[in-house]
């Protein structure tokens, strides 16, 4: 067997290669021939090396024919088209032989060729465009039937391809010979008599019941009189020709596969990545969502592939890449780029802190030791990162951003990740190390409550107060909510410090009572993922025995905005929480949008009206229509209003005259803690 090219071995398949029904030969521009295979060669009757580099055109085309060749060849590789063409080519004895030609470009400049010897095909066509129709029904499978579709006349050709007898056949109706699709056929007759609709595509069933692929046509019968007596079918056999398409297309299958993925890894190779990044750019745009370009380099590979040999290299690549798939699932697209180089396409990214739990993962994962032949190995990963649409418009310049932070990471010390951005690759890593703080931080109880009274607009008494969480951090000092919350959100933390600050503020509360205070009602804040948590009112539940806690003093506070993420499943634990004895309002109401079908739904006691309508009252025309809207809402619908982030007296005195119900801000009090609630709020009212 010949040997060919390591590109083509690349492309081609070894049983691809050798097939019996396609040629195959690659061409330079000069059409200098370089490659043959065996059923090439010989289909010319040639041997292999009488070809090698030989003019295709001097050799295998006839002279008068040379011009007209090099004409429509040039005319579509100019085009920039896959090549394509019928054509006469030269047998070595100058005989004439019909090629079926595909021609597809390579990487290094020539065009592989493949052909399908049609000469067959071809004679019978120029045959039956010169030869009278009695020569061609002897030829092919002619049946005649009458206007009802049953059987009359049945020549040779119909029994040498199905193998009954006319006398087996006489009478029965046409669709007894076709396989499965005797419907299709009626249909098929139909189209024909109406509209004269002809060439069609059939299977049909031998009386061995072997399937024959064959193209049905039909044509009227005429008597002496020129009236039409009967249909004229005639079905010429093409199981051979669709046999050969068939090994074709799949032949094509396996080119565009080899031309779009790494040979060894088979993942995506460049070329692909780059056509699918500008893809996935398109349904960033469309989903107004951010899309994560990284940029991976293996650290200390050269050293293996060096010391070790390239195969050892090749096997630790395929782990690699195995490791990554694992890694992002179907969701995300990982290419090799050549080399030790990886690209990776992050979709639908939400903040900087997905990316980096997903880039940590990736060189944790990559650090671990890959052993082969019972020795360990290591290598490790640099990683670049560039954002779509914050650091470029287009594939090609977040591919090369994504390379250029790389090389930062590289400088960096290896093992580590690295944004385009300076900023981003900082914020990141202050997230990460927050992240960590964080966790710390509830292992350690390093979180304190903080509480905020809650005021009657017209007795000014203390009528409740809302828990609210400090982190005590021991450098840091008290870090604030919005420090942390968002954190905690994005990590899955805030159900454990949710949870954290319902114990703790039940069990003051109760203390509190059991001492004879009044705090009123407690009000507790409620995320999504914790209403979703499925032991959540088994869990508050216990709480509140353990702590003798009365279920009547609790108000539960749950976002607009979170509502509306999943309605119906919020609202059916809302009642359910309502059905118990426990107050429920609605925070920040006013800030996001939500319909009011479902705002009835709710069993609400108390709509909050946020800070950001208060703000501006009572000079602000459009915070004073808001506020005015949201009260006279409250009252229509028959629910308490609790206005917060009240500061001056101005804004207490409008919200009283409106017909607010409770004032909750700094014009009483800041957040503070639960000895300083019992110095200045509980002792008096004792």
């Amino acid at each position: 067997m010949m040997v060919i090219s390591k590109q083509l071995q690349q492309s081609l398949s070894e049983q691809v290669f050798n097939s019996q029904y396609i040629a195959m030969m690659s061409v330079d521009d000069n059409y200098i021939i370089q490659i043959v295979n065996p059923y090439c060669a010989k289909l010319f009757g040639y041997d292999i090396k009488d070809m090698i580099s030989k003019d295709v055109v001097m050799i295998h085309i006839s002279q008068e024919y040379k011009d007209n060749f090099i004409s429509i060849v040039q005319s579509q590789m100019d085009a920039s088209k896959p090549l394509s063409l019928i054509y006469p080519f030269k047998y070595k004895d100058g005989s004439k032989i019909w090629l079926k030609v595909f021609g597809e470009p390579m990487k290094d400049g020539s065009y592989l060729w493949t052909a399908v010897d049609i000469t067959k095909e071809k004679q019978l066509e120029l045959e039956t465009i010169t030869q009278a129709q009695i020569i061609q029904q002897m030829q092919d499978c002619v049946i005649l039937i009458d206007f009802e579709g049953y059987i009359k006349s049945w020549n040779n050709g119909a029994q040498n391809l199905l193998g009954y007898h006319q006398d087996e056949m006489f009478n029965q109706h046409i669709t007894s010979i076709f396989k499965d699709s005797s419907k299709e056929v009626v249909t098929h007759l139909n189209e024909f008599l109406k509209d004269r609709k002809n060439n069609f595509e059939v299977e049909l069933c031998s009386k061995y019941d072997e399937s024959i692929v064959a193209e049905l046509s039909f044509s009227t019968l005429k008597d002496t009189d020129e009236q039409h007596s009967g249909i004229i079918c005639y079905l010429h056999d093409i199981t051979h020709r669709k046999s050969i398409e068939l090994a074709l297309e799949e032949q094509r299958d396996k080119l565009d596969y080899y031309a779009n993925h790494d040979v060894l890894t088979s993942l995506p190779n460049r070329m692909y990545f780059q056509k699918y990044l500008e893809v996935l750019i398109g349904e960033s745009n469309s989903k107004n969502k951010k899309l994560a370009l990284l940029f991976l380099d293996l650290d200390r590979f050269k050293e293996i592939n060096d010391s070790l040999g390239h195969e050892i290299g090749d096997r630790v690549l395929v782990i690699i890449s195995k490791r990554l798939q694992n890694i992002l699932g179907d969701d995300n697209i990982v290419a090799r780029l050549g080399g030790d180089e990886f690209t990776i396409a992050l979709k639908d990214i939400e903040n900087t802190i997905e990316i980096a739990d997903i880039t940590n993962q990736i060189i944790d994962k990559l650090s671990e030791p890959i052993c082969i032949d019972e020795q360990m190995l290591y290598v490790s990963s640099s990683i670049g990162i560039s954002l779509y649409p914050d650091d470029a418009k287009n594939g090609k310049d977040l591919l090369k951003f994504a390379d250029s932070a790389m090389y930062k990471a590289k400088e960096e010390g290896r093992n580590n990740y690295q944004f385009y951005s300076d900023d981003m690759t900082q914020s990141a890593f202050e997230k990460v190390i927050m992240e960590a703080h964080l966790r710390e931080a509830l292992q350690n109880g390093d979180f304190v409550v903080y509480y905020q009274p809650q005021i009657d607009a017209k007795s000014e008494k203390l009528v409740g107060m809302e828990a609210l969480v400090r982190w005590e951090h021991q450098k840091l000092g008290v870090v604030p909510p919005s420090k942390f919350i968002s954190l905690a959100e994005a990590t899955g933390l805030i159900v454990e410090l949710d949870r954290f600050v319902m114990y703790e503020a039940i069990k003051q509360y109760a203390n509190w009572y059991a001492q004879g205070y009044n705090p009123g009602k407690l009000s507790l804040n409620l995320t999504v993922k914790q209403i979703h948590e499925t032991d959540f009112i088994i869990e508050l539940t216990h709480m509140m025995r353990k702590s003798n806690f009365d279920i009547n003093w609790l108000c539960l506070e749950v976002t607009e905005s979170q509502i509306m993420k999943n309605p119906d499943e919020t609202i059916g634990v809302l009642k359910e929480l309502s059905n118990m004895g426990i107050s429920l309002a609605i925070d920040d109401f006013g800030v996001a949008y939500s319909s009011l079908s479902q705002l009835k739904k709710i069993p609400l006691d108390i709509l909050k009206i946020d800070q950001s309508f208060i703000k501006g009252l009572p000079q602000n025309p459009q915070d004073i229509s808001i506020a005015k809207a949201i009260i006279a809402l409250a009252n229509s619908l028959d629910f308490k209003i609790l206005a917060e982030g009240v500061e001056h007296k101005e804004q207490r005195e409008f919200l009283l005259q409106e017909g607010c119900d409770e004032i909750q801000g700094y014009y009483y009090s800041r957040p503070i803690t639960a000895h300083e609630i019992e110095e200045q709020f509980l002792k008096e009212h004792r």
